[in-house]
């Protein structure tokens, strides 16, 4: 019986000695609960992303500092919201839906992105990753994380409203244009350039295809063009003569390369069609062409009537001429004004008709009364040239290349900048010319004392920067022969 309650004994002993020590094992448990439950609670406030819970009736039952912050709402206030009085409406049936999904899955497949409305208004966008909350082995509730997406969003949404204007302000354009990668492939093309390949009669679905696919016509200088713009960073304009099925035609490109992180990544080509300008250009230039050959046909029948009456006059405007263009040159006008001067030079002294002929070809000095009837010569020159509508001033410059700078010249007395250069070039030509020549009424002074005599009177009689180009031409070996 002793040993029998000994054993008992024992055993009870050992059971003690189990259940204090499960206790002890329990209250670890528990307090490691208790930790874990704390971390969590930490992690849940703590961390700058949003994390809130919600049941599946989308009532909040709980969200953390940054939730409260990002929302602008307090901790007293969440538990009276739901997901219809935060979540934007166009949003709130997909995050609804996103509910049913994730009590049925147990998690979010992939972030979601939502647009929140604050406290009071304004909005924010966030990236959500939702899970299901057990307790007791079911599901409790849903909780999010999310993540403060709002400038990026606005970045987004301000890049596609630049890309919307980038395409409108493309498609709106009448050029045709279209944009190529270093593989001359195309990238983006306008309605433009597609209802230009329609009426051409060639491909429109372009993306991905090289320039030489769709254009096959192309000159292998094209590749060279792409291949300079894209080394060089340089715009090249260039015009292209081609013909095809439809007919011939002239365009103009514009190759303008496009910079990333400082390197050419591709190359925006712009494609005018100007073959109707340049047929118009063609027909203005042949119209040109025949009016300048009546302009002039006019001049040298006008310059034979003025060698009819006076041979030296004659020759005087022809040599003349030659070294006023010669200046003209030398200071670099355009060949427009040249040929305007050119015009004026062989008629300039075509006002000497209305002098007698005696007068024109007298030996020895003139009176001071003949002299007054030469002085008019360039007004009565004007008033004959006035009416014929050259594309140069030519009665201007026939009327003033007798002025002189100081303002002693005639027929008006003009000084100064009231001269047009035209007429101060011929001015210089004209005194050059007629002081080395020979004339009825004096020997020739030669070529020497004619340079001298517009070197003394430089800046009063003569335009400057005229004797100084002048005497540059004489240097260089100018010469009337």
């Amino acid at each position: 019986m002793q040993e029998q309650l000994t054993k008992e004994l024992q055993r009870l002993r050992r059971q003690i000695a189990e259940l204090e020590k499960s206790e002890a094992e329990h209250k670890k448990i528990e307090e490691k609960l208790q930790e874990s439950k704390a971390r969590y609670q930490a992690l849940f406030d703590r961390t700058l992303y949003c994390v809130y819970v919600h049941d599946f009736e989308g009532r909040f039952l709980d969200a953390n500092d940054a939730a409260f912050d990002l929302l602008g709402y307090t901790r007293k206030e969440v538990s009276s919201l739901t997901l219809a009085e935060v979540f934007d409406q166009d949003q709130l049936a997909t995050a609804l839906k996103r509910v049913k999904e994730i009590k049925r899955t147990g998690f979010e497949k992939e972030p979601m992105e939502y647009r929140l409305k604050k406290r009071g208004s304004g909005y924010v966008w966030v990236e959500v990753e939702s899970f299901l909350i057990y307790r007791g082995g079911k599901p409790y509730a849903i909780q999010g994380i999310a993540r403060d997406i709002t400038e990026r969003k606005l970045a987004e949404e301000a890049l596609q409203e630049s890309e919307l204007q980038y395409r409108t302000t493309l498609n709106s354009m009448g050029d045709a244009i279209h944009v190529v990668d270093k593989n001359l492939r195309f990238v983006l093309f306008n309605d433009a350039f597609k209802q230009w390949n329609e009426e051409l009669g060639l491909e429109t679905d372009v993306i991905g295809r090289t320039v030489f696919e769709v254009f096959p016509f192309l000159p292998d200088k094209v590749r060279d063009e792409y291949r300079h713009v894209f080394e060089t960073g340089e715009m090249l304009v260039t015009e292209e003569h081609t013909t095809i099925d439809k007919g011939q035609f002239i365009t103009e490109s514009r190759k303008i390369p496009i910079f990333e992180s400082g390197r050419v990544t591709r190359v925006a080509t712009v494609i005018r069609n100007i073959t109707d300008r340049k047929r118009a250009e063609e027909a203005l230039k042949r119209s040109y062409d025949q009016l300048r050959e009546t302009f002039i046909a006019t001049v040298n029948a006008l310059a034979s009537t003025v060698e009819m009456k006076d041979p030296y006059t004659a020759g005087h405007q022809r040599w003349a001429t030659r070294l006023a263009c010669a200046i003209a040159k030398e200071m670099d006008l355009s060949e427009e004004r040249i040929e305007g001067i050119r015009m004026a030079g062989l008629i300039h002294d075509i006002g000497k008709i209305n002098i007698p002929a005696e007068i024109l070809s007298k030996p020895g000095h003139l009176s001071e009364i003949q002299y007054s009837m030469v002085k008019i010569h360039p007004q009565v020159g004007c008033d004959i040239l006035r009416e014929i509508k050259f594309p140069w001033p030519v009665a201007e410059i026939v009327q003033q290349h007798h002025e002189r700078m100081n303002g002693s010249g005639y027929p008006e007395g003009r000084s100064g900048e009231e001269i047009i250069l035209e007429a101060r070039i011929l001015a210089v030509a004209d005194a050059v010319e007629a002081m080395s020549s020979h004339r009825p009424y004096r020997a020739a002074h030669g070529i020497d004392r004619a340079l001298e005599e517009i070197s003394q009177h430089r800046g009063t009689l003569y335009d400057p920067e005229v004797v100084d180009a002048c005497l540059r031409l004489f240097e260089k070996g100018f010469r009337f022969d």
